[in-house]
């Protein structure tokens, strides 16, 4: 979560600076690796998603 936090705090401060899909990929690319980051954890503590 930390990860797609610092996703978060990156993009408000990149939309300072920049406009459009740039500020999208700011956000989007650490947003992906904080979701896969906890699906790799649910995955391997409780052997499976559900």
């Amino acid at each position: 979560m930390i990860v797609i936090g610092i996703g978060c705090l990156l993009s408000g401060v990149a939309s300072l600076f920049i406009d459009g899909a740039k500020n999208g990929i700011v956000f989007g690319v650490p947003f992906a690796i904080g979701i896969l980051m906890m699906l790799y954890g649910q995955i391997k503590y409780n052997h499976g998603l559900f």
